[in-house]
C-alpha cells in the first residue's frame, strides 16, 4: 500500500485479522506508553514558576508550552534522558515538581482518571508523538545502569556485527561501531568476563584480525594496559549506546 499510494516507506501496519482497530485518535492511549525526548535537553532552563511558555528547537521543529503540567514533565524527561518514563509516573512526578500556586490550577479538577492535568499531559504528548519531539513505546528500551561481570549484548545486534559496523540498538537507531567495540560485541554472550575479552582482543591483533591504531597511526605492539582500556571504553560505549541487555 506504501508504493501504490506514493507515501512514505513503512505507513502501513499489518495486523492479524481478529485485531479490532481503532482508527479514532484519542489522546488518552497515551496513558499506555512510556515516553522519552528525542534529544538530551537542559532542564535548568526550565523554569516552572514562570508563566512564559518553555520552548526547545529540535532540528526544524519546536517543542512549546506554557502549561504547568506540561512545562514539569518536560523538564522530568529532560532530567532523565535518555529514560523512558511510564505516562503515569511522569504525571506523578511532574505534578509534584510543580510549586503550589501552579497546582492549585488542576485542584478540584484532578477527580482519577479524567483529570485536567492528565487531559493536558496527554493532549501535549500526542502532538510531541506525532512530531518527532520525542519517542513512545509500550515496552520501552531499557539502558544498564552498570556494567555485568559478563556483559550480554542484543543478540540482533551481535548478528549485524559479524556482517558489518553497524547495527541497531533497543531504540530502534543505528549504530556505527568502530573496530574495537564490533570485535567484542560479537562475542557479548554473556559467558565471557572483562579477562576472557581483553584476551579475545589481543588474539585477534596478535593474528592480524584486528589493526589498533593510535593517533592515526597503526599500532605494533599493544600493552595489557592497553587492551584493558579498549575494552573498558568499547563496553561503556555499548552500553550508553543502549546494545547491552540485561
Amino acid at each position: 500500500m506504501d508504493f501504490l499510494h506514493n507515501r512514505a516507506f513503512r505507513s502501513t501496519l499489518l495486523c492479524h485479522a481478529d485485531v479490532a482497530l481503532e482508527r479514532t485518535l484519542n489522546a488518552d492511549i497515551m496513558r499506555g506508553f512510556h515516553v522519552a525526548l528525542v534529544v538530551a535537553l537542559s532542564s535548568e532552563k526550565i523554569d516552572l514558576d514562570s508563566e512564559d511558555p518553555v520552548s526547545f528547537r529540535i532540528g526544524e521543529l519546536k517543542l512549546a508550552s506554557a502549561e504547568p503540567i506540561v512545562k514539569a514533565a518536560v523538564r522530568r524527561l529532560a532530567s532523565h534522558w535518555p529514560e523512558a518514563l511510564s505516562f503515569d509516573d511522569l504525571h506523578a512526578a511532574a505534578l509534584e515538581a510543580l510549586p503550589s500556586s501552579k497546582r492549585a490550577r488542576y485542584e478540584g479538577k484532578d477527580n482519577g482518571e479524567g483529570s485536567a492535568s492528565k487531559k493536558a499531559l496527554a493532549s501535549s504528548l500526542m502532538m510531541y508523538l506525532g512530531a518527532g519531539l520525542v519517542h513512545g513505546w509500550v515496552h520501552p528500551p531499557r539502558k544498564l545502569s552498570q556494567l555485568q561481570e559478563r556483559p550480554l549484548a542484543s543478540p540482533v545486534a551481535r548478528l549485524q556485527a559479524r556482517q558489518g559496523a553497524v547495527v541497531s540498538n533497543g531504540h530502534h537507531q543505528l549504530v556505527m561501531l568502530n573496530g574495537t567495540q564490533r570485535h567484542l560485541i560479537a562475542i557479548l554472550d554473556g559467558e565471557h568476563d572483562r579477562e576472557a575479552l581483553i584476551d579475545s582482543l589481543r588474539d585477534a591483533f596478535a593474528s592480524g584480525a584486528m589493526v589498533i591504531a593510535e593517533k592515526g597511526e597503526a599500532l605494533q605492539e599493544v600493552s595489557s594496559d592497553k587492551l584493558s582500556l579498549l575494552v573498558a571504553n568499547a563496553l561503556e560505549r555499548l552500553r550508553e549506546a543502549a546494545l547491552l541487555v540485561g
